[in-house]
């Protein structure tokens, strides 16, 4: 069994609002194990802050602005990623605020179903509030793709950023493959 913490090497990973808490710990945790990491989100200066950060850990990264409500602009998006990095492997959605079309999500899921990843399943992680998990579900359940795996994390009230994280990169792990179609519930307690 490879060790359950450590995300696979060699891949790209998209991750929309990559510079929030959550985000960073997810984007950190990638790079640190040799996925180059794209980091997306509505604030193109807040992306690449974060990725000069990372750069200068000497790690892959590079800054997106996205705009999840145009198809053509997140085919743009992919295709810049696929030449800046190479083909996307991962997509985390930390954002999905768009039900029940996920445009970016459903977007990448066609473009990750043309390309060949040499027996490594490609990943697709969205992660969100409760509000967003009945939808998020339905969505995540759609028929399963060999070759796909497509989960959830909704995120509860004061649900540590760290906890949620850590559900994410579970869901990234080689001991996840074969895993899909799942919603993970990550909750958290108020001080006491």
């Amino acid at each position: 069994m490879s060790d359950p913490a450590q995300p696979p090497r060699g891949r790209v990973a998209l991750v929309v609002d990559g510079y929030s808490p959550v985000g960073r710990l997810v984007c950190d945790r990638l790079a640190e194990h040799g996925t180059a990491v794209a980091v997306a989100g509505p604030s193109g200066l807040r992306a690449a802050a974060y990725c000069r950060e990372l750069q200068s850990r000497r790690l892959r990264a590079a800054p997106y602005l996205v705009e999840p409500g145009e198809p053509a602009a997140v085919r743009r998006l992919l295709n810049e990623i696929a030449a800046d990095l190479g083909p996307l492997d991962v997509l985390v959605d930390l954002i999905p605020a768009r039900p029940p079309a996920f445009a970016l999500a459903t977007a990448v899921r066609e473009v990750m179903l043309g390309t060949t990843r040499a027996g490594r399943a490609a990943r697709i992680v969205l992660a969100g509030p409760p509000r967003t998990a009945p939808d998020v579900s339905r969505w995540v359940r759609k028929p399963r793709i060999e070759g796909l795996c497509v989960n959830a994390v909704t995120a509860f009230g004061t649900a540590p950023a760290v906890h949620v994280a850590g559900a994410v990169l579970l869901l990234l792990t080689r001991d996840a493959d074969g895993i899909t179609g799942q919603r993970i519930e990550v909750g958290g307690t108020a001080a006491r």
